[in-house]
């Protein structure tokens, strides 16, 4: 029985020196806080790129300049065209969040497409091939020309089709 009350006492010195050492960290937190450095460096999106609720999005009719997206966009259709892309990389990506709308990818002839496509509900075409989505997710890989540009593009709907087409 000795023994038992032995352990308990050193459990409530280490229990005692817990609660003491954080309370100390709170006072030394509470006054004297941690100094926040502002910087004049601003990170702004491609201006072609709007995070909306509502309301159709495209990317711009003239030439642009093209750089990796992820993009929520709510209700409604979004258009993402590379064929005016200029500077596009060796491995390009789009992520998309999407609620409820059409997703439609425009990529130049011949560059390689690698697609992940997460949706309650809807269809995916790609290349004139339909797939159908239902609470499921897809990954479809085309390559064109294995030396070609890639465009990685992941896309989560909720209900909604995703298409890429080439032109």
């Amino acid at each position: 029985m000795h023994s038992h009350y032995c352990l308990i006492s050193i459990q409530s010195s280490s229990c005692s020196s817990f609660l003491l050492l954080l309370i100390v960290r709170y006072l030394i937190h509470k006054f004297k806080p941690k100094k926040v450095v502002a910087t004049d460096e601003v990170t702004t999106s491609p201006s072609f790129i709007k995070q909306k609720w509502f309301g159709e999005q495209r990317t711009p009719v003239y030439v642009y300049k093209w750089e990796d997206v992820q993009i929520q966009h709510g209700i409604g259709d979004l258009h993402i065209d590379l064929t005016k892309a200029a500077n596009i990389k060796e491995n390009n990506t789009i992520v998309v969040r999407h609620i409820l709308g059409k997703v439609q990818v425009i990529l130049p002839v011949n560059y390689n497409i690698n697609l992940h496509v997460a949706a309650f509900y809807g269809s995916t075409y790609v290349n004139e091939k339909s797939y159908k989505v239902e609470n499921n997710n897809i990954h479809i890989e085309e390559m064109m020309k294995p030396d070609n540009y890639t465009v990685n593009i992941y896309v989560s709907t909720f209900i909604g089709d995703v298409e890429v087409i080439y032109r």
